[in-house]
């Protein structure tokens, strides 16, 4: 059983299992080699059995996880270190993409879960530690579990860099930036669940056949959401205005809609700005 050297929380689990495999008469031992080693053998395929670290305090749900472990698409290190060949994962998962009801999730769900308690490809063993610390000698204001305005993020993740507009240098008071609030307190946070549901009610009224031009609307807040099936394209914008919807029955082409690409490159541009500013200004 090969874990990295000085992950002595891994290390103890290893020594565990290994002992209770001895007594069910299974030959096991521990292999603690260095990490440069581990990745290599983890590449190659070259090794027995391993532990293989899974979620991360991030903006995960389930398909990532399934995903990273099954998917035969995938070639370390991208994911499926195990080389799990099962072609019927690949159906699931992108089921799984495009499904916005929970009811279809759980049927999902329900049959990979099935799987893997058949084929045994990994076994979950423990919830892993999420190492994260922070120094108040001159900056303060870091998130924790009495201050959460955003989730405690270990330096190895890209997600920790909206710390970078919550902190303050010691001796100052603390404010966050307006635009790190919920949209309902007048910030740009937006509940998932917004998001699923303005998902779920486009994929329902696009599926809608209308032999005239029929306009709908839904008094959902925060976006802007029109189709036209003669041209197939989707444009989504914030806002406090409500859902409209076209529909039409004309014979539908694909065009690209190069607008959407636009405002992408213009939004990186502005938040790269932001963040320099920042940067530049703290030091």
């Amino acid at each position: 059983m090969m874990v990295t050297y000085g992950f002595t929380d891994w290390m103890a689990m290893a020594e565990m299992i290994v002992n209770n495999l001895r007594k069910l008469g299974i030959d096991v031992s521990t292999d603690f080699p260095d990490e440069t080693v581990v990745s290599r053998r983890l590449l190659d395929g070259d090794h027995d059995m391993t532990f293989l670290g899974g979620g991360s305090p991030d903006f995960d749900y389930p398909w990532n996880m399934y995903r990273y472990v099954l998917d035969p698409r995938l070639s370390p290190p991208a994911g499926n270190h195990i080389r799990y060949k099962n072609q019927e994962i690949i159906g699931l998962l992108d089921r799984v993409a495009a499904a916005a009801s929970t009811d279809e999730l759980k049927e999902i769900y329900s049959r990979l879960q099935e799987i893997i308690y058949r084929d045994l490809p990994l076994i979950p063993m423990f919830y892993g530690a999420h190492w994260y610390s922070y120094n108040t000698q001159y900056w303060i204001n870091w998130p924790n579990e009495k201050n959460p305005y955003w989730l405690p993020v270990g330096p190895g993740y890209t997600n920790n860099l909206i710390v970078l507009f919550g902190i303050s240098k010691r001796g100052e008071s603390p404010s966050l930036p307006t635009w790190l609030k919920p949209v309902s307190e007048g910030g740009m946070l937006i509940p998932a669940s917004s998001i699923w549901n303005v998902i779920s009610k486009i994929k329902s009224q696009s599926q809608a056949t209308k032999t005239s031009p029929t306009y709908v609307t839904r008094p959902i807040a925060y976006a802007t959401v029109t189709i036209t099936s003669s041209v197939e394209r989707t444009i989504t914008s914030i806002s406090q205005s409500p859902v409209s919807i076209t529909i039409t029955t004309t014979t539908t082409t694909t065009t690209t809609d190069w607008t959407i690409t636009s405002a992408a490159a213009i939004i990186t541009l502005v938040i790269g700005i932001v963040i320099g500013r920042v940067l530049k200004a703290r030091r």
